[in-house]
């Protein structure tokens, strides 16, 4: 469960408070995982925001995501294999 800044600054209060984690997560509504969690992750870097992270890459730019819906939208009667044998879908494993 993703939480927000709101949410783990509570949880490092009432931890730091003699808490315990299972109370905490009780309290906050979230499962004892994420509670150990945001405890970590605020003893790593101090804050309470969210750590970034790389994501997948992605295969086609947002211009190109436009430009094949509309083709899509407009040939409502050829399939995504078709797209994909004349090279307009790229595979992501490619």
């Amino acid at each position: 469960m993703v939480l927000n800044p709101c949410d783990t600054a509570r949880i490092i209060a009432l931890i730091q408070d003699g808490r315990s984690q299972y109370y905490t997560a009780r309290v906050v509504g979230v499962s004892r995982r994420s509670v150990q969690r945001a405890v970590q992750r605020f003893r790593e870097t101090g804050g309470y925001t969210r750590r970034v992270g790389s994501g997948r890459q992605r295969c086609t730019t947002p211009r190109d995501d436009h430009f094949l819906t509309l083709t899509m939208l407009r040939n409502n009667d050829t399939t995504e294999m078709s797209y994909r044998r004349y090279g307009v879908l790229k595979l992501v494993n490619e």
